[in-house]
């Protein structure tokens, strides 16, 4: 068993290192650090298994649970699901693994997203990035715009909408406004979201 103590050992200092690169402002990657975890967790499995059930290595899939384990950590703080598949496919020459990539994947993806979101959504919402998201929260999915501007558009003021899709001329109309927030809706009317007057300023 002590393999498998200094596969522990490796996997919580890689993990603690990892953390703590990852909160400071140092350009270190977060996906070398992610395979290499990843990669020993599905070593750590293979050993507990090998040693802990007596299996025999060769019948159990061997090597192939350090590809398992890197894609499936990678899918699950990245979000990346056939980008992953073909990228691990092509780095390991694992061709004939793509079934079992895939599944991985599929499954890491599932239950990372019951979680949280990706790292990468995490990190723009730390540096407060201006960016839309491609899809309705759940909570407005039947929110239209009319209805959640009906008393000011009684009152008889100008409601302003800003589309999805839309040209810089829009958006500059759009500044004269009074309004410090504008709501941003798709093709059909519905609400996806609202943008403050000073991202539209900084994206113009």
């Amino acid at each position: 068993m002590q393999v498998v103590y200094t596969l522990f050992i490796y996997l919580v200092l890689w993990y603690v290192f990892f953390v703590i690169t990852y909160g400071i402002w140092v350009p270190a990657g977060v996906f070398i650090p992610g395979m290499i975890i990843g990669c020993t967790i599905g070593l750590l499995y293979l050993e507990m298994m090998i040693q802990g059930f007596g299996y025999d290595m060769l019948n159990i899939g061997g090597q192939s649970y350090l590809v398992i384990g890197a894609t499936a950590m990678l899918s699950s703080y990245t979000r990346l699901t056939y980008s992953l598949c073909v990228l691990m496919m092509e780095t390991t020459q694992a061709i004939n693994m793509f079934l079992q990539i895939l599944v991985t994947i599929l499954v890491a993806h599932g239950v990372a997203k019951l979680f949280n979101r990706s790292l990468y959504e995490y990190s723009i919402r730390g540096k407060q990035m201006p960016l839309l998201q491609n899809h309705v929260p759940r909570q407005n999915i039947d929110i239209r715009v009319r209805d959640m501007l009906l008393a000011l558009y009684d009152e008889g003021h100008d409601i302003q909408v800003v589309e999805s899709v839309c040209g810089v001329d829009r958006l500059k109309q759009i500044l004269n406004d009074n309004f410090s927030t504008i709501p941003v809706v798709n093709m059909h009317g519905s609400l996806i979201g609202t943008v403050p007057k000073h991202f539209i300023i900084v994206l113009i």
